[in-house]
């Protein structure tokens, strides 16, 4: 049974208010008190509407009277009415957008929770691959790694930094250039040089040769901070 049939129904004015106060069981409040309010001032209303008509039955003038005060009271009730449940509707409204809102953000538990097992997959894959900080392979040392959870694109990325040392370089190696992995799926996403390097296919994402290396840097950099 809802809220009109249980408490509103058939009764009057005053009992309504009488079950908004409660009784012995203590006044309704919240939404449930401020919709019992409301329906006591409108069934108020239609009860004067109800008595001024049949007041006016054997009277034609004060009929047509009464029919300009029926319409001014509805439009005085209805204003009252919607002053009483206005700010209810509205924080009803907001409620329900902090919901929506609330389910397409990620919380800060599911994001930290994230961030820890992003860490865990990183070092697994590293330990896979055999990625040391430090290690030297030719002239191509090692310089570190930095793993990063990202919200915005919902990935585990990890960063690789290498530097060029000493000898004879590789032909099209620069100076200085990192690597964008996807630690899951353990996919290279980007190589990009902190230089434009003599060999222009050096800096790649996805697969994709791009001519300029500092769009390749900022691609990186951009799912590092996100």
């Amino acid at each position: 049974m809802g809220h009109y049939e249980e408490r509103v129904k058939d009764r009057s004015a005053e009992q309504i208010l009488q079950t908004a106060g409660g009784g012995s069981g203590g006044a309704w409040s919240g939404p449930d008190g401020d919709y019992l309010r409301v329906a006591a001032d409108v069934r108020s209303t239609q009860e004067l509407i109800d008595a001024l008509r049949d007041a006016s039955e054997s009277n034609s003038v004060f009929s047509r009277r009464v029919v300009w005060l029926t319409f001014a009271l509805v439009v005085v009730g209805g204003a009252q009415t919607l002053a009483t449940a206005w700010p209810h509707l509205i924080k009803q409204q907001t409620n329900r957008q902090h919901e929506v809102a609330g389910a397409s953000e990620p919380r800060p538990t599911d994001t930290w929770n994230h961030t820890v097992q992003c860490a865990t997959r990183a070092d697994q894959w590293a330990a896979a691959v055999g990625l040391v900080e430090g290690k030297r392979q030719g002239d191509v040392e090692t310089l570190g790694r930095e793993n990063h959870y990202s919200p915005q694109y919902e990935r585990c990325y990890v960063r690789v930094s290498y530097v060029r040392k000493g000898g004879k370089a590789a032909p099209g190696v620069p100076p200085n250039y990192d690597e964008l992995w996807d630690a899951f799926e353990r996919k290279l996403l980007a190589t990009c040089a902190f230089a434009q390097s003599e060999d222009s296919g050096f800096c790649r994402i996805e697969g994709e040769n791009v001519s300029n290396c500092v769009a390749c840097q900022g691609f990186i950099s951009d799912r590092m901070r996100r």
